[in-house]
């Protein structure tokens, strides 16, 4: 078993040999915020945490590295 943090609770799973996604945020750095989740705004009882950009740092590689052998599930 592998399991590697990409970016706060975003983290691949190899196990087995099948690699999951958990909890993916891959958007670039600052385009949402808490209540632009699409389907499920997500309000906090602090107006200013509400309002800042997310997610707060970059990916620290490209998308395509991450979903490589990635199995999809609906």
């Amino acid at each position: 078993m592998k399991l590697t943090q990409i970016r706060n609770a975003t983290n691949r799973l190899e196990f087995a040999g099948k690699t999951f996604l958990i909890d993916p945020w891959l958007s670039p750095k600052h385009v949402l915020s808490f209540v632009d989740i699409p389907g499920m705004p997500f309000h906090v009882p602090d107006p200013v945490k509400e309002n800042m950009a997310m997610p707060f740092y970059d990916l620290p590689m490209s998308v395509e590295e991450i979903l490589q052998g990635v199995i999809i599930m609906w």
